[in-house]
């Protein structure tokens, strides 16, 4: 019996802890729920090339709420995989705007959004991925506020500002990553 058990387990894809996670999307944005809590990250644009997707002033809510009316806070932006950060290489994205309840941007997060020109960060930043916003070369004018909580900035999280023109970060910040800064101009 364990034995039958066991196998209808395995082509049931039941194996160690792996289940589906609910997604909910918002405003065409697809947020992940983050296991036994009642929060959600940020996983993907629903649109699956990044060509498609016209969001130009992208809001991330500090709430969704899924299709059977739980609510979910937005505390992470994540990724689509462990390489492709979120909105990575999405190039119709002008400006974002961070809620207060969001905590962590990702691993490759906004890579390569080329035209990115504005970042309002809200005040609830504690983390910054590695390549978070490497390549958003339309970036000049830099101010994570002082109310902000961020304490890390991951390796070349900020990499080639090639218009940069000046960059404040909160007096908290106790971790800057390797070559966090570097090739901005």
């Amino acid at each position: 019996m364990r034995k039958l058990l066991l196998s209808a387990a395995l082509l049931c894809g039941l194996t160690g802890y792996s289940y589906a996670q609910e997604e909910i999307t918002h405003n065409g944005i697809i947020y992940t729920v983050i296991d036994g809590t009642q929060t959600v990250e940020v996983s993907f644009p629903e649109a699956e090339d990044p060509a498609d997707f016209t969001v130009h002033d992208l809001v991330i809510p500090e709430t969704v709420t899924s299709d059977d009316n739980q609510e979910y806070t937005v505390v992470r932006i994540g990724s689509m995989d462990a390489q492709t950060g979120a909105f990575e290489d999405y190039n119709s994205i002008r400006s974002v705007t961070f809620p207060n309840t969001l905590k962590s941007i990702g691993k490759n997060a906004f890579s390569g959004c080329t035209y990115l020109e504005t970042i309002n960060w809200g005040t609830g930043v504690e983390e910054i991925g590695s390549y978070a916003f490497a390549g958003c070369g339309s970036l000049r004018d830099v101010a994570i506020p002082d109310l902000c909580s961020l304490g890390q900035i991951g390796d070349h999280a900020f990499y080639s500002f090639t218009n940069l023109t000046k960059f404040t970060l909160p007096i908290n910040v106790s971790y800057v990553g390797d070559y966090a800064f570097a090739e901005c101009r």
